[in-house]
């Protein structure tokens, strides 16, 4: 992953490799999703293909994503995301909808479908990687006047290359005084 050490503007890539990228499978997944939402009634393929192959084509396509998935992030992991919040919302008012039958069986079915492309898509949320960590250093004790000592900073820098392995990093010195952002900024971008 990359760090960045800052303070107006002071910022460098490090030299560390991504410690996960996406894994292939889950790009697997994502075209099966794809493929499940290519195929509907009276849509003209390329391939003319009858109605019962085509739905064949994509609930299978459907459930085998839902199946990568569960086998990508066997331990539930999600990652917080608004869209997926809001598609959920959209689900569950769909179901309530649904539930007294009015539309008939099919609208549940419609529903489970549904259902199951929301839960795929919660499983394949980037758990795989830390995302982003905002490190901010405020006050060395060490040092003089808040400015942190090179012990202190090579204790931080041993732990922020720990952290660096799991996340993209952006480290941030608000001990301004005196200048000490800065160089303390420095210090860590010299040595990482």
């Amino acid at each position: 992953m990359t760090a960045h050490t800052g303070l107006a503007g002071l910022r460098g890539d490090a030299a560390l490799e991504p410690a996960s990228s996406t894994p292939k499978w889950a790009g697997v997944a994502w075209a099966l999703l794809i493929l499940n939402t290519l195929g509907s009634t009276g849509a003209k393929t390329v391939l003319p293909l009858p109605r019962s192959v085509s739905q064949l084509v994509t609930m299978g396509s459907l459930m085998t994503a839902f199946v990568i998935a569960l086998v990508l992030n066997k331990h539930l992991r999600i990652w917080p995301s608004a869209y997926l919040l809001l598609l959920t919302l959209l689900l569950l008012t769909s179901i309530m909808s649904s539930a007294d039958l009015q539309e008939g069986a099919g609208a549940l079915f419609r529903c489970f479908r549904l259902t199951v492309f929301v839960s795929t898509l919660w499983l394949l949320t980037r758990w795989w990687d830390g995302g982003f960590s905002f490190v901010r250093y405020h006050y060395g004790h060490r040092g003089r006047n808040g400015n942190y000592s090179e012990r202190e900073l090579d204790e931080q820098l041993r732990r922020l290359k720990r952290l660096a392995r799991k996340a993209d990093l952006f480290v941030y010195f608000n001990n301004d005084w005196c200048g000490y952002a800065v160089k303390n900024a420095t210090y860590l971008r010299q040595h990482w």
